[in-house]
């Protein structure tokens, strides 16, 4: 006679993963996306984004090289103003990095996933709370969030990846527990049942990866999102602020999207 382990339901194996398309403001998953195309559509952003760090690096180049020669040669007002390019090119060449960062972990999400007996599986608020702490330290890669440990928590429950930037996976397998990724590299798997908000603050890159027929929100301020979408998956995509990216691998959303902005 044999002992058989099961996992309990909710537990990350394998996943739904689909293309992209540039999210705007108000973009919404649309359903039933064959796989074939969206892989099509991620590779296509896999390369816009490379071309983008690519361009991005060679103009942060040309500030450094300008801010050098001005602190030699040029007028206070000179250095002053090429020292302030040099500054927003080098965050604009961190933004296309973490972009290529995000996209490379949507093309292949269960990479760096640790095995289930790796997740932190809190049962209680006080135990949530010291999954995150843990997971920021780089104690923890995984925790599996669920409505008998997030039901009680009051707003929205911040999470942090590893200071290392190792990617932290979240998977929220119940309940309602909306998430804020302040900062690190998280993926997020959502699966609840009962709707699935995320906020990206500006330090963070984030991946969404929506289970089929699930709802998720998500809104990017200042950081960088790639959400995807599976079949019938839905919900709204914001992308607040000048600054940070976000792309939704949506097929036929990329059009309704640039409509967006015309």
């Amino acid at each position: 006679m044999s002992n058989e382990t099961r996992q309990p339901a909710g537990v990350p194996v394998g996943g739904q993963f689909a293309t992209t398309i540039r999210g705007e403001s108000g973009v919404q998953l649309a359903a039933s996306i064959p796989a074939t195309a969206l892989d099509d559509e991620l590779a296509d952003l896999t390369d816009d984004a490379q071309a983008e760090y690519e361009q991005a690096f060679e103009y942060a180049q040309d500030c450094e090289e300008d801010a050098d020669q001005a602190s030699v040669i040029g007028s206070r007002q000179e250095k002053d103003m090429t020292l302030a390019l040099e500054a927003g090119a080098k965050t604009a060449l961190e933004l296309a990095d973490r972009r290529r960062t995000a996209l490379a972990l949507a093309t292949n999400p269960a990479a760096g996933r640790p095995d289930y007996a790796d997740y932190a599986n809190p049962r209680t608020v006080a135990e949530v709370r010291k999954a995150v702490k843990d997971a920021k330290a780089g104690k923890v890669h995984g925790i599996l969030l669920r409505h008998e440990a997030t039901s009680k928590l009051d707003g929205r429950l911040e999470i942090a990846g590893p200071k290392d930037g190792t990617p932290l996976y979240v998977d929220i397998c119940s309940g309602f527990s909306p998430l804020r990724v302040t900062s690190g590299t998280v993926v997020v798997n959502a699966r609840s049942t009962m709707g699935n908000g995320i906020d990206v603050g500006p330090d963070a890159t984030v991946v969404v990866i929506a289970d089929p027929g699930r709802k998720v929100s998500t809104t990017v301020e200042g950081g960088v999102a790639v959400v995807v979408g599976a079949d019938e998956a839905h919900g709204l995509q914001f992308h607040r602020g000048p600054s940070g990216h976000l792309d939704v691998v949506n097929q036929d959303q990329m059009r309704k999207a640039h409509k967006l902005t015309d």
